[in-house]
């Protein structure tokens, strides 16, 4: 398995090749690839012109283009019915924006590649087409007083609307004029905001954040879930904790003070694989060997299976050992863990308290202060994480935040605060806020530059669903946003083979995990001549993991 993973950088990447000892055979095979391209590719050309085409017309001449290309769910008519085949060219209108997401599910062949070209002959058109995942947005107006910005006495310099969609801050993404990208707000103000988790620039409290739970709960043999981690079976939500080795892990559980347990309770979580065979040990003696009933596929809910120890067992600390699964993959989540003494108490059951101290920043008076904040917080393994500010007490200078699972530094957890208006105080900022009613964005835009604002409404620009033989080139692709996705182009396949991206420009993409161009799952892959400028948040340049 090979994974590349290229950072975000503002510098052009020129050139970038899988290579193994092969590599020879490989360039050889590539240039008769390229010659069987000029020489023997066959099928039809298609045109989009999304500003002049109708989804109605042929298609297939610069004279009655499509709107919408094959593979784009708000096509209609002939452009939705259509379906590409091998050989097949769909060229955009150079000097036009698309406003789209495209599908790609079907395959070229070997030599005959299906090819997406941003007009690079310059005969439809002028200049490179460019696919968007933003739309302009109508409708901001300057605060009215400080009132209508939560206080900030920058007021006047800053514009308000309400958005459609309710979207969170990793899906705004807003850029000014068509080239410059604004910046989410944050405290401290960085040198250069484009870089939102230079660390270097956080808050040092100099103390870690205070974990108050009164219940642990550890991996044995078996990595944590950081989205799902397993302090969920215990803590009373709704989320199940995911166990990622149901033939071989384990889980410690560790009390402040002796507990007398009598019996364990499991519930699964239904549509996940379940556990099978278990051992649970506690003063390291084992108090029980069971084996759990086959899942329920009807089963919409967790169900509890409760199993009595071998005798009631006073102890500090148990383990409960996963010695075989119902099925594979050996990948599951439970709901919920319980451990019960004579009384039937669940004396697992616990509810986190992580608190953040800062007496030189947080000296506010008022509790609601920081009401709907968002911390960044810098820990272990040199990674920065997001946490909502869940409560603020002025009295103890101190922040309550989500749980979450990474070990911190001994020194302390540097942070920042993010996507406050409290902390609105920078032309080019801006502030999505989310309440009952809905999303709200709040930004002061940049001086000397024209109004005109375009959010990101969409997260994947071009999909590839395990399409092989496809090349895609001479296009632009921007403004791509989400949390977990917000690809320019995103290729996950299954047995696929053959793309190949050259000479494209991918820019003002934002995610907080992917790659702005995202490739998994793929043999023979080539990206070369691309230009990745300003794709922001955590997000990657390029990421290819498990891959040829």
């Amino acid at each position: 398995m090979n994974t590349l993973v290229v950072p975000p950088s503002r510098r052009s990447f020129t050139s970038l090749h899988f290579l193994d000892a092969s590599f020879l055979r490989r360039k050889l095979a590539s240039v008769a690839f390229t010659l069987a391209i000029l020489s023997s590719a066959s099928g039809a050309t298609y045109y989009i012109d999304y500003d002049a085409g109708n989804d109605s017309a042929a298609g297939t001449s610069a004279t009655a283009p499509w709107k919408h290309c094959p593979g784009d769910k708000s096509g209609a008519g002939t452009a939705a019915s259509s379906h590409l085949s091998p050989g097949d060219k769909v060229i955009f209108k150079g000097g036009v924006t698309y406003r789209g997401s495209i599908s790609l599910k079907e395959s070229g062949s070997a030599g005959n590649p299906i090819t997406l070209d941003g007009n690079t002959d310059g005969q439809f058109g002028a200049g490179q087409a460019t696919i968007s995942g933003g739309e302009s947005l109508a409708g901001l107006k300057p605060c009215a007083s400080a009132a209508e910005a939560e206080g900030n006495p920058n007021f006047a310099r800053i514009y308000t609307v309400a958005l459609s969609g309710n979207p969170a801050w990793t899906d705004v993404n807003l850029v000014q004029a068509h080239e410059h990208v604004l910046h989410v707000a944050q405290d401290p103000n960085l040198p250069d905001p484009f870089f939102q988790e230079d660390y270097h620039f956080f808050h040092d409290p100099k103390v870690p954040i205070r974990d108050e739970s009164t219940v642990r709960i550890a991996p044995v043999g078996m990595a944590e879930n950081g989205a799902r981690p397993l302090v969920a079976m215990i803590d009373g939500g709704k989320v199940s904790g995911v166990i990622n080795n149901l033939a071989g892990g384990g889980l410690k559980i560790t009390w402040p003070e002796a507990v007398t347990l009598a019996s364990l309770g499991i519930a699964p979580q239904p549509n996940y694989t379940w556990p099978k065979d278990i051992e649970v040990y506690a003063n390291g003696a084992l108090v029980l060997k069971t084996a759990l009933t086959e899942p329920n596929e009807s089963s919409k809910k967790p169900v509890e299976q409760k199993f009595p120890l071998t005798a009631p067992t006073t102890t500090k600390e148990m383990e409960i050992k996963f010695i075989t699964a119902q099925s594979t993959p050996t990948y599951g989540a439970i709901a919920s863990l319980a451990a019960y003494d004579d009384s039937g108490r669940n004396v697992m059951a616990t509810r986190r308290g992580f608190f953040l101290q800062d007496p030189k920043v947080l000296t506010q008076t008022d509790p609601r202060y920081w009401e709907g904040a968002i911390l960044s917080l810098h820990v272990k393994p040199n990674t920065v994480i997001y946490s909502d500010v869940l409560s603020f007490d002025p009295a103890r200078h101190e922040l309550s935040v989500r749980p979450f699972t990474n070990e911190q530094y001994k020194t302390g957890t540097g942070y920042s605060i993010f996507n406050s208006l409290k902390v609105l105080d920078a032309p080019g900022e801006y502030v999505v806020k989310k309440t009952a009613g809905g999303s709200t964005l709040y930004v002061w835009p940049l001086p000397n530059v024209p109004m005109e604002m375009e959010r990101s409404v969409r997260s994947l620009g071009i999909d590839l669903n395990g399409a092989s033989h496809v090349l895609i080139k001479g296009l632009r692709l921007q403004q791509f946003a989400g949390n977990r996705d917000g690809s320019a182009i995103a290729a996950t396949g299954a047995n696929s083979t053959d793309i190949h991206l050259t000479d494209l420009k991918v820019r003002f993409n934002r995610s907080q995990v992917t790659g702005a161009i995202a490739i998994k799952s793929y043999t023979d892959v080539v990206v070369e001549k691309c230009d990745l400028i300003e794709n922001a948040g955590h997000m990657k340049g390029i990421i290819v993991t498990r891959s040829k």
